[in-house]
C-alpha cells in the first residue's frame, strides 16, 4: 500500500520495503479529530502481515492520548513495532506514558 492520506491536521503515508517492512509516515498533528484515520492505516497495514511496522515520527509535532492509543493497538497487530526519529515533543509524550517500555524507539 503505496499512498498519501490527508486526514485534518495530519499527513499519513505509507511504503513498504521489498523486504517486507513498511513505514507509516506521519506527519502534522494526531488527536482525537483524525486518530481513527491513523489507526485504518494500521489496520490495513497489517492485514499485510509486514515483517516490521516502523512508525517515523520525525514530522509529527503534537500527539494525544487517541494517537497513543493507535501506537499501542500497532503493537497488538502481530510484526514487531518500531518508532524512528520522534520529535522533541513526541519523544517526550511517548516517555511519559511508558510507552518507550513497550516500542523500539531509534
Amino acid at each position: 500500500m503505496d499512498g498519501l492520506e490527508k486526514p485534518a491536521g495530519a499527513q499519513i503515508s505509507v511504503t513498504v520495503e521489498p523486504g517486507g517492512a513498511a513505514t507509516v509516515s506521519v506527519a502534522g498533528d494526531i488527536d482525537i479529530a483524525n486518530a481513527d484515520a491513523l489507526k485504518a492505516t494500521v489496520r490495513s497495514v497489517t492485514a499485510d502481515m509486514p515483517e516490521r511496522l516502523i512508525f517515523d515520527l520525525s514530522e509529527l509535532r503534537f500527539i494525544d492520548s487517541a494517537g497513543i492509543a493507535v501506537l499501542l493497538y500497532a503493537t497488538e497487530c502481530g510484526a514487531p513495532v518500531e518508532v524512528r526519529k520522534p520529535s522533541a515533543a513526541v519523544r517526550r509524550v511517548v516517555e511519559l506514558t511508558g510507552l518507550g517500555a513497550v516500542l523500539k524507539i531509534e
